[in-house]
């Protein structure tokens, strides 16, 4: 980025430390989800440095997970807060979100007792299994797009600066941002 404007390394770093936090006040959470639309809940894990959010677990060393509430249009509608990479998806799920009222949230099988969503059908009813396994994978996508980012691959930020990341890439990844460029 320094390279792009002419400036210098850390003139670039102070930029984007000063301006990570007011990106993610663009982000609309929540307010994108309508009556009868389905919606996709999955969560992801994210390496990072900083060790007093993280706990071991054992897919990194140090991570932590983030739910991602997303429509089958791949707008992202909510990202939950940074929770130690060690839980499971369904505590982290239960404290960070809330699934809207009158609203199909197709989710996988880890999230059996979340009220409000469907889980995957059992592998004998084949063409209902199927259908759901094709559309849940539009989940999977998006946050393979969301880790494409450096921030989210590699995140050195320190503290809360994990949460502000997530939702600024999660309004870059959204089909629609440009209405606010």
């Amino acid at each position: 980025m320094a390279a792009i404007f002419g400036t210098s390394q850390s003139t670039a770093h102070r930029i984007i430390r000063d301006l990570l936090p007011a990106v993610p006040a663009l982000f609309d959470d929540g307010g994108g989800a309508r009556h009868g639309e389905t919606l996709l809940l999955d969560n992801t894990l994210i390496p990072v440095h900083d060790q007093s959010l993280t706990r071991p677990s054992k897919n990194y060393r140090r991570s932590v997970t983030i739910h991602v509430l997303a429509t089958t249009t791949r707008r992202i509608v909510h990202v939950g807060r940074a929770w130690p990479g060690n839980r499971n998806d369904i505590i982290v799920a239960k404290a960070t979100v809330n699934l809207p009222a009158g609203v199909t949230t197709l989710t996988d099988g880890g999230y059996r007792s979340l009220p409000g969503a469907t889980l995957p059908p059992p592998k004998t009813d084949e063409q209902r299994h199927a259908a759901h396994r094709k559309i849940r994978a539009r989940i999977e996508h998006i946050l393979a797009r969301m880790k494409d980012w450096q921030m989210l691959r590699q995140c050195r930020r320190r503290g809360n600066n994990i949460n502000h990341a997530a939702r600024a890439v999660a309004f870059l990844c959204n089909p629609n941002y440009g209405r606010y460029l």
